[in-house]
C-alpha cells in the first residue's frame, strides 16, 4: 500500500509557473477537454430556477493556518460542512482549505474581477470532489479578509461563514463540470461559483497583487491566473433559486448586478 500512495504523491507534484500563465503546462493541462477556468457567458449558460441543485452550508469558524505558497496564498484548518443536494441525491462534503488568485480565474461575460477565493470539497473518503468559487471586487473593506491576511504566516481563528455573509444555503451560482487549474488539472471535479460578488479594499487587494503580478519575478509580472479554457461540449448552468420570476429575469437580473 505504501508505494502506490508514495507514487501517487509524487506524481501530482509538478512543477510550473505562470510565465505564459498556463498556455504551455502539459499533460492533462493541454491534452484534456473538461478544463478550468471558463467564461460564465450569458450566452452559454443554461437557467434554472428551481431548487434542483444548491448546496446547504453547515460552514464554521475555526483556527486557520495561512501563508503564501510557490503560487498562491492558502489557509488550512476545519471549517466545517457543506451539503450538495439535488431533487434526487444529496452528497457531504468538507472543506480543509482555501486559497486566493489575482486576478480572477473565472470571467464573467469576458471580464475578470480582482480576486477570486477557491474552497476545496473533499467527499467522506477524503476524495477530491470539487470547488466553491467567491469572486471580489474592489470597494468596502472585507471583515474576512482582513482575518485571513491577519493570519498570515501564523494560526489564528478565521470565521469562514463571513465569506458568504452568513447565508445557510447557496442557491445562486454557475455549476459546471471542470478541473484543477493548477498542474496536474485533475478533470472531474463539481465547480460552484457563486453569483455574489463580494467586496474588498483595495489596500486588502495590495496584499496579495504584491506577491504576484506586483513582482516581476512571479509569472513574468502575471497574476497567478490561468487563462480562460473553451467550454467544448460541456454545460454550464446558472441556477437560482432565491428569487420568484422567468428563467431569462433572473439570469439577466443577476448578470446586470455583477457587472454594474
Amino acid at each position: 500500500m505504501l508505494l502506490p500512495l508514495l507514487f501517487a504523491l509524487a506524481s501530482t507534484t509538478v512543477a510550473y509557473n505562470y510565465n505564459s500563465q498556463g498556455s504551455d503546462w502539459t499533460g492533462t493541462c493541454s491534452s484534456g477537454v473538461e478544463q478550468s477556468p471558463i467564461d460564465l457567458a450569458q450566452s452559454s449558460s443554461t437557467v434554472d430556477s428551481s431548487e434542483s441543485l444548491y448546496l446547504e452550508l453547515g460552514i464554521e469558524k475555526a483556527e486557520g493556518t495561512g501563508g503564501f505558497t510557490d503560487d498562491s496564498y492558502k489557509i488550512e484548518g476545519a471549517f466545517g460542512s457543506v451539503m450538495a443536494k439535488s431533487n434526487s441525491t444529496q452528497t457531504t462534503l468538507t472543506i480543509g482549505s482555501f486559497h486566493f488568485h489575482a486576478p480572477s480565474e473565472h470571467t464573467i461575460d469576458g471580464s475578470n474581477h480582482d480576486l477570486e477565493m477557491h474552497s476545496i470539497l473533499t467527499d467522506s473518503d477524503g476524495q477530491l470532489y470539487g470547488v466553491i468559487g467567491i469572486l471580489f471586487k474592489t470597494g468596502s473593506s472585507n471583515d474576512f479578509i482582513q482575518e485571513v491576511i491577519d493570519g498570515n504566516g501564523t494560526t489564528r481563528s478565521i470565521d469562514y461563514p463571513e465569506a458568504f455573509n452568513g447565508i445557510t444555503a447557496m442557491k445562486n451560482f454557475w455549476y459546471y463540470k471542470g478541473s484543477l487549474t493548477v498542474p496536474n488539472c485533475q478533470e472531474g471535479l463539481n465547480w460552484h461559483v457563486w453569483a455574489d460578488v463580494q467586496e474588498l479594499s483595495s489596500e486588502q487587494l495590495k496584499f496579495f497583487t504584491d506577491a504576484w503580478a506586483g513582482d516581476n519575478s512571479f509569472g513574468a509580472g502575471n497574476g497567478n491566473n490561468r487563462l480562460i479554457q473553451p467550454l467544448n461540449s460541456r454545460t454550464l448552468t446558472y441556477y437560482d433559486s432565491n428569487d420568484e420570476g422567468s428563467a431569462a429575469e433572473l439570469l439577466l437580473a443577476g448578470l446586470f448586478w455583477l457587472l454594474a
